[in-house]
């Protein structure tokens, strides 16, 4: 059997069975759809692009992270040294004067209260047998005035206790030391015993750098410990002694004794 249609859009055969379907587009129609087909692949050409971009993207950012990061971590290490501690450089300096707190005596301490009405005496020490320089005098002079303005009695000049109190200040300055006890007499009271004076009591003041007896005395009264010394009403003899030289240019003692 065979059929056959002219123009048509089937065919059948005897020989065999087939079939054809033929469809004729309208010409707009096809070029419409190539027209989307070709959209479709541009789409999916630009699609793949931007996602390969994306990812190079992200590559580039986790590494530009990481790069900074270790440049971060480089510069916290840098600033985070440790500090180097501060040199130091010690100085030292020569003191012009010097006086030190004499030892603790036997004596009372006197009251410093000045009196109102003091006794006119005299000052001026009376001196024993020696030789006393004025130097030395004035020191004891200057003594006897501020125990005039508290009322006390005038304390008299010894030679042989200036003459031990010389050979102290004398030894300061040999020895180069300032203090109460010396490395060759010891302290102030062995060296009344070793030249033979006796005591009831006894104290000493010493000192260094000053150059008048106005100035040492100031020293001395301005310290309570050297004014209590001067001011002790059982004190009854001074001795003074002054040697120049040595570190301080200037030394002296004051030994104290009552009898």
């Amino acid at each position: 059997m065979k059929s056959i249609v002219i123009g048509g859009f089937c065919a059948l055969s005897l020989m065999g069975f087939s079939t054809s379907h033929y469809f004729a587009e309208d010409p707009q129609a096809q070029a419409q759809k190539i027209f989307v087909q070709k959209a479709q692949v541009t789409a999916q050409k630009h699609l793949s692009i931007s996602d390969i971009i994306t990812k190079n993207t992200a590559k580039k950012i986790a590494k530009w992270e990481v790069s900074q990061n270790e440049k971060t971590k480089d510069s916290k290490q840098k600033i985070q040294q440790p500090k180097k501690s501060p040199r130091h450089t010690p100085i030292s300096l020569k003191p012009e004067e010097k006086t030190s707190t004499p030892k603790k005596t036997t004596t009372n301490n006197p009251s410093n209260t000045p009196s109102t009405q003091v006794k006119k005496t005299n000052t001026t020490p009376s001196t024993t047998s020696g030789q006393v320089s004025e130097l030395e005098k004035e020191v004891a002079r200057l003594v006897n005035i501020e125990r005039e303005k508290r009322g006390l009695k005038p304390l008299t000049m010894s030679s042989q206790i200036s003459d031990i109190a010389r050979k102290k200040s004398n030894d300061m300055k040999v020895n180069n030391y300032f203090d109460h006890q010396s490395p060759t007499y010891g302290s102030p009271f062995d060296m009344l015993k070793q030249f033979g004076v006796s005591y009831k009591s006894a104290g000493e003041n010493i000192a260094a750098g000053q150059r008048t007896a106005q100035e040492v005395m100031n020293g001395w009264m301005n310290s309570e410990g050297h004014r209590a010394n001067i001011l002790n009403p059982s004190f009854t003899h001074i001795g003074v002694g002054s040697v120049t030289g040595g570190n301080y240019g200037t030394y002296w003692t004051q030994l104290f004794i009552s009898k």
